[in-house]
């Protein structure tokens, strides 16, 4: 879990000291670091805005129409991929988490 912290922060480790700044998001190595940290008051949960970027597989653009085939059909498989319905139609429906973006 990434957390923000609250304040300025510094803990010693092996390796030496850490410095954290305020409002500085971080995610510690030990899960139940960061609920410690949060129900001390010196951090709270962190939510990162989407990188936009992410959002928009490779093989799309940025209009979300297909590089290849120019469709806007698209659909989400279980794995969490982003595929074009057209150059990549569903072998079975069980695979389909999400359809999205148009028809193919």
């Amino acid at each position: 879990m990434k957390i923000r912290a609250l304040k300025e922060l510094r803990f010693k480790t092996s390796r030496g000291e850490i410095f954290i700044k305020h409002g500085q998001v971080f995610k510690p190595s030990d899960p139940s670091d960061a609920s410690e940290l949060i129900k001390g008051g010196f951090a709270e949960p962190a939510e990162l805005p989407p990188d936009k970027n992410a959002e928009i597989p490779g093989w799309q653009r940025p209009d979300r129409s297909c590089y290849v085939c120019h469709s806007t059909g698209s659909w989400v498989s279980i794995y969490g991929v982003i595929l074009c319905s057209r150059c990549h139609p569903p072998a079975c429906p069980e695979i389909v988490k999400e359809w999205l973006h148009g028809t193919a």
